[in-house]
């Protein structure tokens, strides 16, 4: 065999396994998608159920406090929550994601914090209005939900919340708990990362569950005792 006919044969030969090597890289990334697919559960592929509120709980209260003396009670509280008190958003079991729902604090006038997000965060927090408010960020883990379920099960559920803060009196602050992208946790969203599969978040609408219960805890902390119980859905 002649030197030409070598290097010729050589050069096949090389694209040869460069051709067949991306073609196992396609039918292995195609494969992972159809495994994938198939891997989907019943959860999963079924649709969403909302559960009704017989009535919607209050998403607003005014304690018997100013607001400055507010705020130093319930900043420490929500930044290091008590997981023994009545904190809302605790561990919860029988998921793959099992763990405290733990959630950060940027305060109206932290201007690192709140760049951290987005420009609408900024906007809201940077009105007058707003100068003493609190944006109460879910950073981790999501809780079960009160109110979407699948096949009877409670879906992960995440949502920040807007707490605003308002003194109306020099001794009386009214608190408003104003929801943020509130999302359910189901199917498959793709890869993270380091190639662990993630979630489909799927936006909802807010129930007034979640943010009367912060509310209540608020209420908690500052020795409130006549605030309504939580209305659930059924």
């Amino acid at each position: 065999m002649s030197g030409n006919k070598k290097i010729l044969l050589g050069i096949i030969g090389f694209m040869a396994i460069g051709v067949i090597g991306f073609v196992s890289l396609v039918l292995y990334l195609f494969s992972d998608v159809i495994r994938e697919s198939q891997e989907l559960s019943l959860e999963d592929k079924a649709p969403i159920e909302t559960r009704k509120l017989a009535q919607k709980n209050p998403t607003s209260y005014t304690f018997d406090i100013n607001l400055k003396e507010l705020q130093e009670k319930i900043i420490p509280a929500l930044q290091t929550p008590d997981f023994e008190s009545p904190f809302p958003f605790k561990p919860y079991e029988n998921s793959e994601l099992t763990g405290y729902s733990d959630f950060y604090i940027c305060e109206a006038n932290d201007d690192t914090c709140l760049g951290s997000n987005d420009d609408e965060f900024e906007k809201t927090f940077k009105k007058k209005e707003n100068e003493n408010d609190i944006y109460y960020a879910s950073d981790g883990m999501p809780i079960l939900s009160s109110t979407y379920y699948a096949l009877g099960k409670p879906l992960e559920f995440r949502m920040d919340f807007h707490i605003h803060l308002e003194e109306i009196e020099d001794n009386k602050t009214k608190v408003t708990i104003f929801p943020i992208k509130p999302v359910v946790y189901k199917g498959k969203g793709g890869r993270g990362m380091h190639g662990g599969a993630l979630k489909k978040q799927i936006p909802v609408e807010p129930t007034t569950v979640e943010e009367y219960q912060l509310l209540r805890y608020i209420g908690f902390v500052l020795g409130e005792k006549d605030m309504p119980e939580v209305v659930l859905p059924k």
